[in-house]
């Protein structure tokens, strides 16, 4: 059995089928109970997360029908259980049951083998992470401020996986193979600051020494005009280590995980 929420919500039966959860609010229900498993959810937070202001007085009842049918729905998964408890219920499962758990997993376990410098290793966990995505977190409730959040949550986990992949890429010494996605990553999400810093490493690291320096402008100037703050200290650290770089020097580049300490002259 498993549940997937890096995608469409879904859960996978023993046989391999997917399981039907119901019409939408149904689905929502689970979906919130799905984001606090382990936890007492009560009937009145139901409502308030999924109804809002907007609740007829009918919900409660609502709700009591929707976690009955979804009991039913879920009856061929023994490992996935929704328990009442006073007022509300506890949606129980096993933790590597649930992928998004299973990518936080990847995501530790990664950031210990580059801790180690074992690189490829912590390549190889990252990209396993990173196949179980089939698309936005919790997609059907992109829109929902009840799964906002944790939405976040997650997608900040998978852009600290991409980070450590192309950190552990750049330590490995295939800098130049990074620099055209980095570049799609600095344009898609210019406020994340590793990005721009790989970036100039990753060029550096190419021998393309003087193009990283016009990217470190580039993103002083993004920070600066863009957000209002000064460009990040790593950033000023990497770029300070380029422009001090001497013929016959080899200035190392720590990014605070992953070293890059093979930088040519431009």
């Amino acid at each position: 059995m498993e549940c997937r929420v890096l995608g469409m919500v879904e859960v996978v039966g023993a046989d391999g089928e997917t399981v039907p959860l119901g019409p939408p609010r149904q689905r929502a229900v689970f979906a919130l109970l799905l984001m606090h498993a382990g936890e007492l959810v009560t009937v009145d937070r139901i409502i308030d997360e999924i109804w809002g202001d907007r609740s007829p007085p009918s919900a409660r009842h609502a709700v009591h029908v929707y976690v009955s049918d979804l009991r039913k729905r879920l009856n061929g998964c023994a490992d996935l259980t929704i328990t009442t408890y006073g007022p509300g219920y506890r949606l129980e499962l096993p933790t590597r049951a649930l992928d998004a758990y299973r990518m936080e997993e990847a995501v530790l376990t990664a950031e210990d083998l580059i801790d180690r410098a074992a690189y490829r290793e912590a390549g190889n966990v990252l990209e396993s992470g990173l196949e179980l995505w089939r698309g936005p977190p919790y997609a059907d409730f992109l829109y929902d401020d009840f799964a906002a959040a944790e939405i976040r949550r997650i997608e900040d986990l998978r852009m600290q996986a991409i980070e450590l992949s192309i950190e552990s890429e750049i330590a490995e010494g295939y800098a130049a193979d990074v620099v055209g996605l980095l570049g799609s990553l600095t344009s898609e999400y210019p406020e994340r600051e590793r990005f721009w810093t790989m970036r100039v490493q990753a060029l550096a690291a190419s021998g393309r020494r003087a193009e990283a320096l016009r990217v470190f402008h580039d993103a002083a100037s993004f920070f600066r005009d863009e957000i209002g703050v000064p460009p990040p200290p790593e950033l000023l650290t990497t770029r300070n280590a380029i422009a001090g770089h001497r013929p016959g020097v080899e200035p190392a580049l720590t990014s605070g995980i992953a070293s890059v300490s093979s930088i040519s002259s431009a």
